[in-house]
């Protein structure tokens, strides 16, 4: 028997047999963001409604064809209880990354203005070891 339809795999499917140091940004979000409505049992549109976008936005992140912007990043690190720099350091890759910027003091502020006073010390708290850390590595 000739069998001429072969499924395809989903772009999710695809990027998960690229090896991770060859992943893009990109591909790296749109794993994330499948794997997060899977855990949360949420369809597209609530993970929108979450991020306050559209659901299109949602199909063209998990579609690997589009980057969020940072206050985005930051709300998935929210969402899934990770640290943001947990969430940047496995998004980003040194060798063909650009897509994530620093955030600007902007972004900071409104990002620290919604935050619980207990959130913000906590911030506040590692925000200082991180300076004291850079501090006695520069010479």
């Amino acid at each position: 028997m000739n069998n001429t339809y072969l499924p395809t795999l989903s772009k999710v499917e695809q990027f998960l047999q690229i090896s991770y140091e060859d992943r893009t940004p990109e591909q790296r979000w749109a794993i994330m963001c499948v794997e997060t409505r899977k855990q949360k049992n949420w369809r597209r549109s609530q993970l929108g409604e979450y991020f306050k976008v559209v659901t299109s936005t949602v199909c063209y992140w998990e579609s690997g064809k589009t980057f969020p912007k940072n206050d985005i990043v930051y709300k998935m690190a929210e969402l899934l209880g990770r640290g943001v720099d947990e969430i940047v350091s496995y998004l980003e890759n040194s060798e063909n990354s650009n897509k994530i910027n620093k955030p600007s003091i902007t972004v900071i502020y409104d990002i620290a203005a919604s935050m619980d006073e207990k959130s913000l010390l906590e911030l506040i708290g590692k925000l200082v070891e991180l300076a004291i850390i850079k501090s006695l590595k520069t010479p």
